[in-house]
């Protein structure tokens, strides 16, 4: 696990960037004395105002204390020096706030870094009204002239290191930068891949560029890659700037242009051009190139998954499909036409749906009355997303729904559509699921003839990626965004798909609604059975019933199966060893137990399968799935798969064994959404109840089930 993690995980991304902002302001007040405590405290006061104001002004909810802002002010800060005039701080705030946080509604983003935005602002003021003093060279510490003009023969290296010379208020000491830098870098960095090529390019394009008869403004000591790297802006824009999740690039390929063209702008502005902050410009002009190189530079689809025994009746690429076999103990679900003729009435469906019990089927598991009531606190019209993607490894009960029970689901749509007073409802489905598109396409049309007319419907092919399950990156998906989770508030049911309240719903849980309305009696759940049973399927499961009884209900364990456990919730649950077949299927118990409802799928496991090596098939899709925004899960999910690989192999000590299991407590604690978090589910239920599996393999790279006849 990589150090300071637990650190990390503590304060979180933002609270972790704070505390590595404070002692690097810190100095540059002692090195800058009240003058430079005022610009800090000026421009911090200034952007927690700028985000504060027009919402408060709009009747928008707003946080007193908001850390992006807080951020925001230090960065700004400490790129101006102490003698930066207050006007020019007040005009870097607001732009830096406002219109460097504007959300482009193409990008679903802001285009550039907000304080590099402001500091931007600052600099072409300072072009046109040239009031600030002129600092000492950031090489040199005389001036900005060469040696003619009086320049010292050679930098003063421990002045630059130490903290002596002046500049701006965050460029105190290299040495310092330094050290934040590699832990920004290395525990709380988002994005990598730019800062690390532009820390590796600046040096080497200085080391080789040509010598120049006249340094344009600058001292020739530039020419010294190592004096460059240190006492210029180049570690503070790799660490603060570079490693941007919002306006950095989401692949590694994009963010190593994004490091080397940064470097290149920054080191040839600076060596032949006399314009100030070349480095700076240097990101944002990245910044706006990045967009372009997501485009250009797409991450990888996840290798394809073998999902259960059904996959050969699944719908291949051409939509031909043989029905899914229903399970013998599934009824049938009913679909009382709750909106034929009558008009619904939303503050008694409301009630009824609470009275029920009825919770989100997707994984989550939220109460949906409480999902519906969070919406409807805000004003409309509202949206509502119906998420038929189903990417959860094991489970396929969904598009079995819609390929079967397309009126249930179009009905519940309609009802929660009615109750929520939603006047669009977009359908988003796996791009494998042809006939259920049909069906579903079908369903709609019949409804609007028989219950008269509907909200705008549409029917989008999803992104075919794990985490757009997560709503936060479903709906970046939708408005055109990279989908990225994104940290909350606000939440969807506050400002979703349009900026309006939005409330996303799994297939299941609407398909169970014209049920809930139709009957007094709480919904059960859908199983996703398979594995090594006799008659894999969907079944109808009433909460409570033993995982012995489900395993029943599909006819028992094939012939010369022998019983090796349960894999329940999907690849984001556990694994739960074979005494555990008297759990009682619900939420609490399977909690108890190390696993979770999750999607409702249960995978019955042979014993002749290696527990260690599910969950490393696990935990490197979740490695491959993470959309790669927040730091636990892109940087925690690698490092799982890779040091639980290295244990599958035998090739792994007793502390990195202790370091798995401090990592999976990381992710599970601090990671923004789901993914994450249950992307050591898995590892950490082997290690609770296979802990002789988990030994063999420490030791020989290998267990009993990999072998079954040693």
């Amino acid at each position: 696990m990589i150090p300071g993690a637990k650190w990390r995980a503590r304060l979180g991304a933002r609270g972790a960037a704070i505390a590595l902002l404070a002692p690097v302001a810190l100095l540059g007040v002692l090195g800058g004395g009240p003058r430079a405590a005022l610009v800090l405290a000026f421009s911090i006061a200034l952007t927690m105002a700028a985000g504060i104001v027009p919402r408060a002004l709009a009747g928008a909810p707003f946080r007193w204390f908001n850390p992006g802002s807080v951020i925001t002010g230090l960065l700004l800060g400490l790129t101006l020096k102490a003698d930066t005039p207050l006007p020019f701080i007040v005009v870097g705030a607001l732009v830096a706030e406002l219109p460097g946080k504007w959300r482009l509604p193409r990008l679903g983003r802001n285009l550039f870094n907000p304080a590099a935005f402001g500091r931007a602002a600052v600099a072409v003021l300072e072009v046109f009204e040239p009031v600030v003093k002129a600092a000492p060279d950031a090489v040199s510490a005389a001036s900005p002239l060469a040696k003619e003009a009086g320049g010292f023969v050679s930098p003063a290296v421990w002045d630059l290191l130490a903290g002596a010379r002046g500049g701006a208020i965050g460029e105190t000491s290299a040495l310092l930068l330094g050290l934040v830098a590699a832990l920004m870098i290395g525990v709380v960095a988002l994005k990598r891949e730019a800062p690390l090529a532009l820390l590796v390019t600046a040096p080497v394009l200085v080391a080789f560029l040509p010598a120049t008869t006249q340094v344009a403004g600058h001292a020739p000591w530039l020419l010294d890659p190592a004096i460059y790297l240190l006492g210029s802006a180049t570690l503070l824009n790799a660490a603060f700037f570079a490693t941007d999740p919002v306006t950095a690039p989401q692949t590694r390929i994009g963010g190593l242009a994004f490091g080397f063209g940064a470097a290149a702008i920054g080191v040839f502005g600076r060596l032949y051009t006399s314009i100030p902050g070349a480095e700076m410009w240097g990101v944002l002009i990245m910044n706006a190139a990045t967009p372009a190189l997501d485009r250009f530079a797409r991450p990888r689809r996840a290798r394809p998954v073998t999902m259960t025994p059904l996959a050969a009746s699944l719908p291949d690429e051409h939509g031909r499909t043989e029905s899914l076999p229903a399970g013998p103990g599934l009824t049938v679900l009913p679909a009382p036409r709750v909106l034929d003729g009558v008009r619904l009435d939303p503050a008694a469906a409301l009630a009824k749906v609470r009275a029920s019990g009825l919770r989100g089927c997707g994984g989550a598991g939220f109460p949906v009355a409480d999902k519906w009531a969070a919406a409807l606190r805000h004003p409309g019209p509202r949206v509502l997303v119906v998420n038929g993607q189903e990417g959860e490894p094991e489970t396929f009960k969904d598009r079995y729904l819609l390929q079967h029970h397309a009126a249930s689901v179009a009905e519940g749509a309609m009802i929660a559509a009615t109750v929520l007073g939603a006047d669009r409802v977009v359908f988003v489905l796996d791009p494998a699921f042809h006939a259920g598109a049909r069906a579903l396409e079908h369903a709609l049309v019949d409804l609007r003839h028989e219950a008269g007319p509907l909200p705008a419907c549409e029917i989008r092919r999803g992104p075919g990626r794990y985490v757009a399950g997560e709503e936060t990156a479903l709906l970046d998906f939708l408005a055109g965004g990279r989908v990225e989770a994104h940290p909350r508030p606000p939440y969807p049911s506050e400002r979703g798909l349009d900026g309006r309240p939005t409330v996303v719903q799994n297939v299941e849980t609407l398909a169970w609604l014209p049920a809930v309305l139709g009957s007094d009696r709480a919904p059960p759940r859908l199983v996703s059975l398979s594995g090594a049973v006799r008659h894999p399927g969907v079944y109808e499961v009433e909460p409570g019933t033993p995982l012995r009884d489900i395993l029943s209900r599909g006819g028992g364990l094939c012939d010369d199966a022998r019983l090796g456990g349960f894999a329940v919730g999907g690849w984001s649950g556990g694994l739960l060893p074979p005494d555990a077949i008297d759990t009682p299927f619900e939420a609490r118990a399977l909690a108890e137990a190390g696993a979770s409802i999750g999607t409702g799928a249960v995978r019955v496991l042979d014993a002749g399968e290696c527990v260690v090596r599910e969950a490393l098939t696990a935990a490197r899709f979740f490695r491959d799935e993470s959309c790669g925004r927040c730091t636990p899960c892109r940087v925690g999910t690698g490092d799982l798969a890779r040091l639980w690989g290295a244990l599958a192999d035998g090739a792994l000590d007793d502390v990195g064994r202790a370091r798995i299991a401090t990592l999976s407590a990381v992710l599970a604690r601090a990671s923004t959404c789901g993914l994450g978090i249950a992307a050591p589910g898995r590892v950490v239920s082997v290690i609770r109840h296979w802990p002789q599996a988990v030994a063999a393999h420490a030791e020989k790279g290998r267990c009993d089930a990999c072998n079954p006849s040693s």
